[in-house]
């Protein structure tokens, strides 16, 4: 308390809200107190309790002045804890609640033994400061006074067992202390009896009787005598046996400890830490060689303090190392019995093995923890379902408290409705039968909303297999129902744009062909994409795209109200479909109406950008009758539109196969090109961050086509994807970054890691894996110093086998790029379900994070996020200097861009390394 007082004065003395009068007074009166109460208990508890060998006197004036003393301290530390409430006191809110509490936990200890001591202290202490925070009509103060009773009532809980335990424990040591006492009395007894033998040896003699009568009377004597300490021995060794039995029984291992010869008696010590009598070397010098280094100090202390005569008892608890090794938990106890000249010569005590009590006690303190702080809602009913405790998340949930619903039952404390009592009752005849029960239920809250629920319940038994509680676990679905709808509504429907999806829109076009076929009617597919659109998303940002999209979509709906399906197959990329029309005429009317809305100026954030359309037409049944072909028609119908200008439409015709014969002929080039090595790779250069080197670069394939020149991927690889040359391409590849590894090696540029581009068709035709395992054998290229390179678009086709299929590339040492992060779907489910190793934040988020506070958080929160997977991060696009100390600033760990280098072909890539090899060697 006086520790308390002094760190309150140090902390608010210098506040404002705490007059210096006051505070003065305030301790005063403590200190007085505390000094009254500590004279009184030196005068008078020592003297009748030294006399009296027993527990206190409840009949002394002195212990009727004691409570009423530690009632009065209570009282004063109530009164600080309201005033120093303030809001301005920075104590009040934290430090002297936490003080009064641990103030009555200590209380708890100090006073085991006068359970009313410790009831005063602790209610006048902490019930003022939890009804004034109560009445404070705020939430703050009202959850902090519901904090204060709650804890109250655990700690009075605790207490109360203490005292029990406390005097059961004196009780023990009293009846064995009575034991020891009564064959000290024994032991006298027979020292007597043997001194009054001897003086009845002379007495015949003297008394001048016949030798002959004084030798029968001499006889006599001697032979009562040896009778009587016969009986004597007889009493002391039943007694002895019973001492060693209640010992034994209880547990306990007794010590006689003679100081002044270090001789020590020990009794079922063997049972208790498994050494024998003789193994002992002296107490003191027995406990510093097995009490645990770390408890140790206490023991001394609590010894030391004993002998002094400071402590009426020596009680201390210590780890000690049991015979077999392990640590054990000890209660030590003891009492000096000897004093001569004010110094002790004999001290007699127990020791008793607690180490299941301090097991039990924390394992129930950990149920305790576990049981307030897991993110479950959980409930204890009785055999009637009434409410007997509950857990934090239980009132966070429904709002209701332990006070709202204790002694409550589960179908009244929130005034459910008559068909949920029913539907209760019906759980407790299934608990009944089988003792558990599981479902959703559609549950009410505290402010009367409702939320869906879904709960468990299980039954309790006894030793004698009767229900004796339930035990009821619920969590709140009302988060996971709205993320299902949204799943639902995302699987179907487009999130921009809040139209079908590629999914719903296949589904909807398959039954219309279908529906067409049955009614024999006609059917009409516009495959519509935005002219103009990319130029302007990258420009203005992805952000601003979106909302170009949004708009595009609500001019198409305006135009086309009528139409079955209006989808959005992705990018700017739209198709209507419509059922039922009349003629052609009809479709190009509305495609007419279509393009004029588009061209009409769209203002977006107070800037007016101009688009248009395209538009290509495939109908049922006159083009095609089926819905792959319906769609590659539409494509090439728009294609048609877009070669010629764009904002116009065009019906699928034969005309159209033109353009099917240009892309078999650069088919045909391109399959020429691979057998005739005109595929090339050059190589951009990534800068590691952490020590400014290049030690990895990225492979991009060119066309070195004979009449065109150096063609970028743009212009041939669709149409590799399309024709299934793809994969024949990236084989070349990945060929020649082999050889050109095997050029940097032997030149001694060191280990430059090189990434390859993988497309769709790569990752799920054929095993990837074994190509690439093939090729690594056939140039004895080490494998980690290649690295693949992927769209988070490739991930979301065919989970499953692109997880298997790069599982089975990255158990190769190869290691995992997610190219373009955060122009896909974004989705940080993937980050966790694929095996990722790095993120390339996309160059779109990293040309204005100087300059826009947006991209600026985007590429923030993406470094922080991938380091928190343990992903690295390398940034696309970096271009100006401040591109690059921005990164570098905020833990980027490489970066890729024209800054660094533009792609260079292998052989000036070679030059590069070596200026960097020789500048690191200058350096």
């Amino acid at each position: 308390v006086l520790g308390m007082v002094f760190l309150t004065n140090v902390l608010a003395w210098n506040q404002s809200a705490i007059s210096h009068t006051f505070l003065i007074s305030w301790t005063f009166a403590i200190v007085f107190v505390s000094g009254i109460k500590l004279t009184v208990f030196y005068r008078h508890y020592h003297a009748h309790h030294e006399a009296s060998n027993s527990s206190f006197d409840k009949t002394k004036l002195w212990y009727r002045f004691f409570l009423s003393t530690t009632a009065l301290t209570g009282i004063l530390l109530g009164i600080g804890g309201i005033f120093f409430r303030a809001p301005d006191v920075q104590l009040g809110y934290i430090l002297f609640p936490t003080a009064l509490a641990g103030l009555s936990l200590s209380a708890a200890v100090l006073f085991s033994s006068c359970f009313p001591a410790f009831l005063l202290f602790t209610v006048f202490s902490m019930l003022p400061f939890g009804f004034y925070a109560f009445f404070t009509d705020s939430a703050e103060g009202i959850t902090l006074a519901i904090a204060d009773l709650i804890f109250l009532l655990f700690v009075i809980f605790a207490a109360h067992k203490l005292h029990l335990f406390t005097l059961g424990f004196l009780h023990l040591q009293n009846h064995i202390l009575s034991i020891v006492k009564f064959m000290d009395q024994n032991r006298s007894k027979l020292v007597e009896l043997q001194d009054q033998s001897q003086v009845t040896n002379i007495s015949p003699l003297s008394a001048g009787l016949s030798p002959t009568k004084s030798y029968q009377l001499l006889e006599s004597m001697v032979e009562a005598g040896t009778q009587e300490l016969l009986n004597a021995y007889q009493e002391v060794r039943q007694n002895k046996e019973r001492l060693e039995l209640a010992i034994t029984a209880s547990n306990l291992g007794l010590w006689d400890w003679d100081l002044v010869s270090d001789h020590v008696y020990y009794q079922n010590f063997e049972g208790i830490l498994g050494y024998k009598e003789d193994e002992e070397p002296g107490f003191m010098a027995h406990l510093q060689s097995l009490v645990h280094p770390e408890d140790f100090p206490l023991v001394r202390h609590a010894m030391a303090d004993h002998l002094k005569g400071k402590t009426r008892f020596y009680l201390v608890e210590y780890r000690v190392k049991h015979k077999s090794g392990k640590w054990i938990w000890v209660e030590d106890r003891g009492k000096v019995v000897e004093w001569k000249n004010k110094r002790a010569k004999r001290l007699i005590g127990t020791h008793r093995d607690i180490s299941v009590n301090k097991d039990t006690t924390e394992q129930l303190q950990l149920a305790a923890t576990v049981f307030d702080n897991i993110s479950e809602a959980i409930f204890i009913l009785d055999t009637e379902l009434n409410f007997i405790s509950v857990n934090n998340y239980f009132t966070t949930i429904t709002g209701y408290t332990l006070t709202d619903v204790h002694h409550c039952s589960i179908m009244d404390y929130r005034h459910v409705p008559e068909s949920v009592k029913a539907q209760y009752e019906e759980i407790h005849n299934h608990l009944n039968r089988y003792g558990f029960w599981q479902g959703e239920l559609l549950e009410r809250r505290k402010n009367g909303d409702t939320y869906p629920q879904w709960l468990q319940i299980n039954a309790i038994y006894d030793d004698k297999n009767n229900i004796r509680q339930y035990v009821g676990i619920f969590s709140d679905l009302t988060t996971r129902k709205e993320s299902e709808e949204q799943l639902r509504y995302l699987a179907t429907y487009d999130s921009i744009t809040g139209l079908a999806n590629r999914s719903l829109f296949k589904n909807r076009l398959h039954a219309a062909i279908n529906h067409a076929r049955q009614n024999h009617s006609k059917l009409a597919l516009l495959y519509i994409d935005l002219d103009r659109f990319k130029p302007i998303n990258d420009t203005y940002g992805h952000e601003f795209g979106d909302k170009i999209l949004s708009a595009a979509a609500e001019r198409l709906i305006s135009v086309m109200p009528s139409a079955d399906t209006i989808s959005r197959l992705g990018s700017d990329e739209f198709t209507v479909i419509l059922d039922n029309y009349i003629s052609s005429s009809q479709v190009a009317e509305l495609c007419e109406k279509l393009i004029k809305t588009m061209k009409a100026p769209f203002i977006i954030n107070n800037i007016e950008i101009a688009l248009g359309c395209s538009i290509g037409v495939s109908e049922y049944p006159r083009n095609a009758k089926e819905l792959q072909t319906m769609l590659n028609q539409a494509d090439s119908a728009m294609y048609q539109s877009k070669r010629l200008g764009g904002n116009s439409y065009h019906f699928f015709t034969g005309n159209l196969q033109t353009y099917t014969l240009d892309k078999v002929k650069l088919e045909t080039q391109l399959r020429k090109a691979i057998f005739e090595d005109e595929i090339v790779v050059y190589f951009q250069p990534k800068l590691n961050l952490a020590n400014d080197t290049i030690d990895s670069v990225e492979a991009l394939v060119r066309w070195d086509h004979p009449t065109d020149g150096m063609l970028t991927p743009d212009n041939f690889v669709p149409i590799a994807e399309e024709t299934g040359l793809v994969s024949a391409i990236g084989e070349v590849v990945i060929g020649k970054v082999c050889q050109q590894l095997i050029d940097w090696r032997n030149k001694g540029l060191g280990s430059i890691k090189v990434s390859i581009n993988l497309s769709a068709q790569q990752i799920h035709k054929g095993d990837m894996a074994k190509v690439i395992g093939n090729i690594l054998d056939k140039y004895q290229i080490d494998a980690n110093l290649l690295e693949v390179e992927l769209t988070e678009s490739i991930l979301m086709e065919d989970v499953h086998e692109t997880v298997a299929s790069l599982n089975k590339i990255r158990a190769m040492g190869i290691s995992i790029l997610l190219d373009d992060f955060g122009t896909g779907y974004s989705s940080l489910s993937y980050l966790k379900k694929f095996p990722i190793d790095v993120l390339k934040i996309d160059k779109s988020f990293v040309e204005d994070i100087d300059t826009d506070p947006d991209d600026a958080a985007i590429v923030k929160a993406i470094i922080a996020m991938a380091h928190s997977l343990d992903l690295s991060v390398i940034a696309e696009g970096v271009e100006r200097n401040e591109h690059l100390a921005f990164l570098r600033a905020h833990g980027c760990d490489g970066v890729q861009g024209h800054l660094i280098s533009e792609p260079l072909n292998g052989a000036n890539m070679a030059e590069l390394l070596l200026k960097q090899k020789s500048a690191a060697n200058a350096g």
